[in-house]
C-alpha cells in the first residue's frame, strides 16, 4: 500500500487506486500521514480539522471516519494501517510507502551538505502537483505552506549544486518554470540571473532583474531586497563573486584538512540576510584574511547561525574547517589563551602528547600548520578579545568567524554583526518545526513564539515540549506562559533552560564590587519590580546615584554589554520579557522587603516629579491643586536629563507614558504611595486632555480616586472626583460624569469648600451643554458667579467661568455676549495663564468668526493656535485652525485656507477625535474645490462622509454651528 500527499490525497495498492469519498475522512487521513509514525490525540486531530472551534460532534466524527478508514484499507490489506495505541491513533509506514517521508529525509541530509543532485532530483519528483491538493481543513495551508517552501528549499539547493557544476545552460528553463509559479521570490530570481551570466548572457540576466523590480515595485511597492541590489551591481562590475571559480594552483597543504565543525541543526529556520552577509563578507576577498564577529544575547542563536555559515561555505576553504568552544556563555571559567591554542592544535590533528605545553611552543607550532591554510576557523562564545587575539594574529589567509554575547570589536573586522530575535514568522515556523504538529497548533504557535520573545532558545524549549509530550496541547502550553512568573519554569527542559543563560551574564554584575556594577544590579532588579517598558540614565541616577549621572550611564552600558537590555537612539534600555521574568526573580532573591520598598518610592517619586516638571513647564503661572511632597526629592539636576523646557514636554510625553501610567496604577495600591499616585494623575489631567488623551487620562483619574479612597481625605477625594468627571464627559459618558460630580458637590457643601464648588458647577454647566440643555447650563454657571467673591474664588475658576458662559452665548447665537464675557476672562488672566488665555483667544476667534468680523478673527486664532500648540494643547490649536480655515474661506483666501485645513487634518488625526478627523476633511474638501483641485477635494469628501461621528464636546458643537453658518 503507497500514500502520496504531494500533490492530491492519494492511496493505491499494486497500482490500483483506493477511492475516499468523503473531505472529511481525506482530511483527517491526510493529517495522520502527516504526522505518520508519531501517535496523535483525538484532542490534536480535532483541533487539526476544525481548528479553535471545533462543531460539538467533532469527536464523534475523527472515530467514525477513522472506523471507515480502517474497514476500506482491511478490505485492501489485511494488516492493519490504523493503529490505536493508548496515546491516539497512529500510521506506521516506512520512506517507500509514503511520498513525504522520503521527502524530508532528503530535506534533512540537504540541510546537512550531505546530499548529492540526484538525491534532490528524485526528492523533488514526488511531488505531482500543490501539496495536499483539495484539503480544506484547518491544519491544511500552514502545512501545504511549510511543505512548499522546503520544496523551494530542495530546489535552490539543487540548483546552487548544478550552478557549482557549471551545468548553467541546463537548468535555466527549470528556474524559470518555478518562477512562473512564484513570481516575486527573489532567491530564485537571484539563481537565475546567476545561470544566465555564467552562460554567458550577461544582458538577460541583467533584463531579469529589471523585471522583477518592476514587479515588486507594482505589485508590493517595494524595492528588490539587498541580496538581490548586491548581485545585480556585482554583474554591472563584472565581480569576482559571479565570475566562474578558478581551480587554485597546487601549493602545500596541511597534512591533516580538520573537519570540525558541529552538526548545524536540522530545524535552523531563517536568517537569510544574516547569511547572506556572512557569505558576501567570508568570500569577497579569497586570498586575504576574512573576519567577521556575531554578538547577541543569550539564546538568540548565534552558534546556529555561525555554524549553518559555515557548512554553507565549506567548499570555499579547501583546508578545512576548524571549532573551538570558548566556553564564555557557559558557568565556570573560561579556557585562557594557552587553552585555546591547545584547543586549536587538538583540532588540527595533533595527539595529546604532541601538543606543546609550553604558551609560545604551542603559538609557533598552531602558525606553522595554519599561516597559508585556507581555513575556516569558528571560534564559539569567545568571553572576551583575550581568547581570539593569537588565533587571529596567526591565521593570515581563510576566515575567522568569531561568536561572543558583548561585542568584541576585533582589529581588522570585516563584519560586526548583531544577532537579534527572530522575525515572528519565522519564530512561528521554528516553533512548528520542532514540534511536528505540522500546522495543528498553528493558532497558538503565534502567541507561544510571542510568550517566547521570539528567543530560539525559549522557542526549542517550547517545541522540544511539545514534540515529548503529545498531550501537551498548544493551547494548554500557551497557559503555562501566560504568566510572568511562571514563564521561566515552563522554558525549562532537562535542566536547559533560559533563566540559566540569562544568569550566565547576570552573575558577573551580581558578584561585582565595583560602584558600576552595583548600580547596574540594582537597575537590573528595578526592571523586574517596576511596571515599565525600559530604564535611561535619568530613573537609574534617581534610584542608586543622584549625583553622578555618569555612573548610571555606564551601568546601563554594563547590562548592555552583558546582553541583557538593548539601548535605542533616544538612551533608553529595554530587555526582554523573559530577561524582566529572571530579573524578578533575582530581586526576590536579593532584595529585602524594605530594601525592594525604598527602590520603587525612589522610582515613584521620580515619575511623579517628572509630571509636575511637565506641567510647570507647560503652565508655568497657573495655581495647581495641592501636590504630594516628594518622600525623597529628586533634584532638578537629574530632572535636566530629560526635561528642561516646554519644547521636551511632547517627545518626553511620548517615551514615558505608558510608564507613566504603569507607575501610578503601582503606586495608588500602596498608602505608602497614594498621594504620588494623585499628584501624578493631577499634573497629567490637562496636558492629556489637551493632546486629546482621554484614554490614558481616564486610566490615571480612575487610579487617583481609589487611592484617595484609600487615603479618606475629603479634600483629595473631590479633587480627584472632579478631574474623572470632566474626562467621562469628555469621553461622552454624561450619567457617569453626572455621578462624580454630584458626590464631589456634596463633599464640597458640607465642608464649605467653595473653591471645589464652582470647579464642579462648572463641569456640571459643560455636561448641561453636552445635553443641549443650555439654560440649565446658565442656571449653574450663574450658581458660580453668585458663589465667587474676590477673597473665596480663585482667578483661574473665575475666568473659567466667564469662557463657559461665553460657549453658552454663543450656542444661543448671541455672539456680542460671548465676545464680551471672552475679553473679561482675558482681562481676569493677566497672562497668570497662558495656555488657557490662548483656549479663551480661539474661541473670541471664532466668536469674531461668527460676526462676520474676518480680519479680527484671522488675527485672533493665527495668534492664539500657535500659543495653544506651543504650550501643549493640541486640542485647543485644532479648533483654532478649524475656525481659521473657515475665516480663510469667508475671505476667498482658498489657497491659505487649502494651507490651514491640512494643518488643520494632522492636528486632528494626533487628537484622535473622529469628529475632529471628519470636519477637517470636511473643510479641506470645501477648500481644495474652491482651488480647483476636483480629485482631491472629492477625495476628502468621501472621508469625511465614511467617518460616522458627531460633535460630543462644547467646542465641536460650536464647530458644527460654524460650519453651518
Amino acid at each position: 500500500m503507497r500514500f502520496s500527499i504531494l500533490g492530491p490525497l492519494s492511496v493505491d495498492i499494486d497500482g490500483e487506486p483506493i477511492n475516499i469519498t468523503r473531505p472529511r475522512w481525506r482530511s483527517i487521513l491526510a493529517y495522520l500521514l502527516l504526522q505518520a509514525n508519531r501517535p496523535v490525540t483525538t484532542s490534536r486531530l480535532v483541533t487539526a480539522i476544525w481548528g479553535d472551534h471545533p462543531v460539538p460532534t467533532a469527536n464523534t466524527q475523527v472515530h467514525t471516519a477513522v472506523s471507515v478508514l480502517r474497514r476500506t484499507f482491511r478490505r485492501a490489506d489485511p494488516a492493519e494501517v490504523i493503529a490505536n495505541p493508548p496515546t491516539g491513533y497512529l500510521i506506521n509506514l516506512e520512506e517507500k510507502q509514503l511520498d513525504v517521508l522520503g521527502f524530508t529525509a532528503t530535506v534533512s541530509t540537504a540541510r546537512v551538505g550531505t546530499d548529492t543532485p540526484d538525491d534532490l532530483r528524485r526528492a523533488l519528483d514526488l511531488w505531482r502537483g500543490p501539496a495536499l491538493e483539495g484539503i480544506t481543513a484547518a491544519f491544511a495551508d500552514a502545512a501545504r505552506a511549510r511543505l512548499e517552501e522546503e520544496r523551494l528549499f530542495l530546489f535552490e539547493r539543487l540548483m546552487d549544486l548544478e550552478i557549482d557544476r557549471g551545468n548553467t545552460r541546463d537548468i535555466t528553463p527549470e528556474i524559470m518554470g518555478f518562477i512562473d509559479r512564484h513570481p516575486l521570490r527573489e532567491s530564485l530570481v537571484e539563481r537565475l540571473m546567476l545561470a544566465l551570466y555564467r552562460s554567458g548572457r550577461k544582458s538577460d540576466a541583467l533584463r531579469e532583474y529589471a523585471r522583477i523590480r518592476e514587479r515588486l515595485s507594482t505589485d508590493l511597492g517595494v524595492e528588490p531586497g539587498p541580496d538581490l541590489r548586491r548581485l545585480h551591481l556585482e554583474m554591472l562590475q563584472d565581480g569576482p563573486t559571479v565570475r566562474h571559480r578558478t581551480p587554485e594552483r597546487d601549493r602545500a597543504r596541511p597534512a591533516h584538512q580538520p573537519r570540525r565543525l558541529p552538526r548545524p541543526s536540522p530545524a535552523f529556520t531563517g536568517r537569510a540576510a544574516e547569511r547572506t552577509q556572512l557569505r558576501y563578507a567570508l568570500t569577497r576577498r579569497p586570498d586575504e584574511r576574512t573576519v567577521v564577529s556575531l554578538h547577541g544575547a543569550a539564546g538568540v542563536g548565534k552558534s546556529a547561525v555561525a555554524i549553518q555559515t559555515a557548512h554553507d561555505l565549506g567548499g570555499d576553504f579547501p583546508d578545512g574547517q576548524l571549532y573551538i568552544d570558548l566556553l564564555g556563555s557557559s558557568p565556570g571559567p573560561a579556557p585562557d589563551r594557552l587553552g585555546v591554542l591547545r584547543l586549536a592544535l587538538h583540532g588540527m590533528g595533533l595527539a595529546e602528547s604532541d601538543i606543546p605545553s609550553d604558551e609560545s611552543e604551542a603559538a609557533q607550532r598552531f602558525q606553522q600548520l595554519a599561516a597559508d591554510a585556507r581555513l575556516l576557523v569558528l571560534l564559539d562564545n569567545a568571553a572576551g578579545p583575550h581568547q581570539v587575539s593569537d588565533i587571529l594574529r596567526m591565521v593570515r589567509r581563510g576566515a575567522v568567524i568569531i561568536t561572543s554575547r558583548a561585542p568584541l570589536e576585533p582589529p581588522d573586522s570585516d563584519l560586526q554583526l548583531r544577532i537579534d530575535v527572530l522575525p515572528p514568522a519565522d519564530a512561528t515556523a521554528l516553533l512548528d518545526r520542532i514540534a511536528g504538529r505540522a500546522g495543528a497548533d498553528w493558532s497558538q504557535f503565534n502567541r507561544i513564539a510571542a510568550y517566547c520573545d521570539y528567543l530560539p532558545l525559549a522557542l526549542c524549549i517550547a517545541g522540544g515540549r511539545l514534540a515529548r509530550h503529545p498531550d501537551l496541547t498548544g493551547a494548554g502550553l500557551t497557559r503555562e506562559l501566560t504568566t510572568q512568573r511562571d514563564r521561566l519554569d515552563a522554558l525549562d527542559m532537562d535542566g536547559v533552560g533560559v533563566s540559566s543563560s540569562i544568569k550566565v551574564g547576570y552573575d558577573p554584575i551580581a558578584h561585582g564590587n565595583g560602584p558600576v556594577d552595583r548600580v547596574a544590579a540594582t537597575a537590573f532588579h528595578a526592571l523586574g519590580l517596576l511596571p515599565v517598558s525600559s530604564l535611561d540614565v535619568a530613573v537609574v541616577s534617581a534610584m542608586s546615584c543622584p549625583d553622578d549621572p555618569t555612573l548610571a550611564a555606564a551601568a546601563l552600558n554594563r547590562l548592555a554589554r552583558a546582553q541583557l537590555v538593548t539601548g535605542d537612539e533616544e538612551g533608553r534600555y529595554r530587555p526582554h520579557s523573559l530577561v524582566r521574568a529572571a530579573a524578578a526573580e533575582y530581586a526576590a532573591e536579593s532584595l529585602t522587603v524594605p530594601q525592594r520598598d525604598e527602590l520603587l518610592g525612589r522610582a515613584i517619586a521620580f515619575y511623579t516629579a517628572c509630571a509636575v516638571r511637565a506641567e510647570d513647564l507647560l503652565r508655568p503661572h497657573r495655581q495647581p491643586d495641592s501636590r504630594p511632597e516628594p518622600v525623597d526629592p529628586v533634584s532638578s539636576e537629574v530632572l535636566d536629563l530629560v526635561l528642561r523646557s516646554g519644547d521636551d514636554v511632547g517627545g518626553w510625553l511620548d517615551s514615558y507614558l505608558p510608564d507613566l501610567v504603569s507607575v501610578a496604577a503601582m503606586a495608588a495600591m500602596s498608602p505608602a504611595s497614594a498621594r504620588q499616585a494623585i499628584g501624578m494623575a493631577g499634573a497629567l489631567s490637562w496636558i492629556l486632555r489637551h493632546r486629546g488623551d482621554f484614554r490614558r487620562e481616564h486610566v490615571l483619574a480612575r487610579n487617583a480616586v481609589r487611592a484617595a479612597d484609600r487615603l479618606a481625605d475629603p479634600v483629595v477625594v473631590r479633587q480627584t472626583l472632579i478631574r474623572l468627571g470632566r474626562v467621562e464627559l469628555y469621553l461622552g459618558r454624561q450619567s457617569v460624569a453626572d455621578k462624580h460630580f454630584e458626590r464631589a458637590l456634596a463633599s464640597a457643601r458640607t465642608d464649605g469648600d467653595v473653591h471645589s464648588q464652582i470647579a464642579v458647577l462648572n463641569d456640571l454647566s459643560l455636561a448641561a451643554i453636552n445635553r443641549g440643555e443650555l439654560s440649565s447650563a446658565e442656571r449653574l454657571l450663574g450658581e458660580c458667579v453668585g458663589l465667587a467673591t474676590p477673597l473665596t474664588a480663585r482667578i483661574d475658576v473665575t475666568a473659567a467661568t466667564r469662557h463657559n458662559l461665553a460657549v453658552v452665548e454663543a450656542l444661543l447665537n448671541r455672539w456680542q455676549a460671548a465676545s464680551r464675557l471672552l475679553h473679561e476672562a482675558i482681562d481676569l488672566r493677566t497672562s497668570a495663564d497662558p495656555a488657557a488665555e490662548g483656549s479663551d483667544r480661539v474661541l473670541l476667534g471664532v466668536v469674531y468668526c461668527a460676526m462676520g468680523r474676518l480680519d479680527d478673527a484671522v488675527d485672533q486664532l493665527s495668534v492664539a493656535t500657535d500659543t495653544c500648540e506651543g504650550h501643549g494643547d493640541l486640542v485647543g490649536a485644532w479648533f483654532g485652525l478649524t475656525a481659521l480655515t473657515v475665516a480663510h474661506l469667508r475671505q476667498n483666501r482658498d489657497a491659505t485656507a487649502a494651507a490651514t485645513g491640512r494643518r488643520c487634518l494632522l492636528l486632528a488625526r494626533s487628537i484622535g477625535q473622529p469628529f475632529a478627523e471628519k470636519s477637517a476633511h470636511h473643510l479641506l474638501a470645501l477648500a481644495l474645490a474652491a482651488t480647483g483641485e476636483s480629485e482631491g477635494a472629492r477625495s476628502h469628501r468621501r472621508r469625511s462622509e465614511a467617518i460616522d461621528a458627531a460633535p460630543v464636546t462644547p467646542d465641536t458643537r460650536l464647530i458644527a454651528t460654524l460650519l453651518v453658518g
